[in-house]
């Protein structure tokens, strides 16, 4: 019997999005109307970043990731909110000193990468178990904050959405699962064509989904 089939919106990513579209939304009354609108045509689940008002760059400011969820809740809806825990994982190497990370946004600790999931308890949070070149810059998740995190929002209730982006970051999800980190059912993403992951070809995405244990939940990027 083929299962349903759940739709997730997200928002507005990660990246520099808004420069490539005006139809992004950046302030957290927009995220929130697009969130309710994406619900009313279909979508299941929202999937929330959040921007700097002022410039529309990423942000981890937690006062934006509460007005987008407040805004959300007030509607009354059965809208299922996904918090991101990704922001603060980019590593460039400076031109001058590779010790120095050039980019704006930084390497944060698990602390603060997830400490509005603590505060708002989504009733999911992404936790990407990859480490890897992401685009032009690395894309760095260790195993001691990803177990960090995911030892956090399992202790509040929160259900983990394992974002894997190629077959090597589904072995890892595996083990730390099969060590007991993560509740059953295991909810995965498999993130396809993001440059330098998996291709986003039926035989990458067959792949991945191959090493799914069978009670897990997953959906496709």
């Amino acid at each position: 019997m083929s299962r349903p089939v759940i739709i997730s919106c997200a928002l507005t990513g990660s990246g520099d999005t808004p420069r490539l579209s005006p139809h992004v939304p950046i302030t957290p009354e927009q995220i929130a109307s697009e969130a309710l609108a994406a619900h009313e045509a279909g979508a299941a689940i929202a999937h929330i970043h959040v921007r700097n008002p002022d410039d529309g760059s990423p942000s981890r400011d937690i006062a934006l990731y509460r007005d987008v969820v407040q805004r959300i809740r007030a509607a009354g809806t059965d809208l299922v909110i996904n918090l991101t825990t990704g922001v603060g994982a980019r590593y460039m190497p400076d031109a001058g000193d590779p010790n120095r990370n050039a980019n704006d946004g930084g390497i944060a600790a698990p602390a603060d990468r997830m400490d509005h999931v603590l505060e708002l308890l989504p009733d999911i949070c992404s936790l990407d178990v990859a480490t890897m070149n992401f685009g032009r810059h690395a894309f760095v998740n260790v195993p001691d904050h990803i177990e960090a995190i995911a030892t956090a929002v399992r202790a509040v209730g929160v259900k983990p959405e394992l974002e894997v982006f190629d077959l090597g970051h589904v072995a890892l999800a595996l083990h730390m699962y099969r060590n007991g980190l993560f509740a059953d059912p295991p909810f995965f993403q498999l993130c396809l064509g993001i440059p330098w992951g998996a291709p986003a070809t039926s035989e990458g995405m067959m792949a991945m989904r191959n090493m799914l244990p069978g009670n897990a939940h997953f959906r496709r990027q």
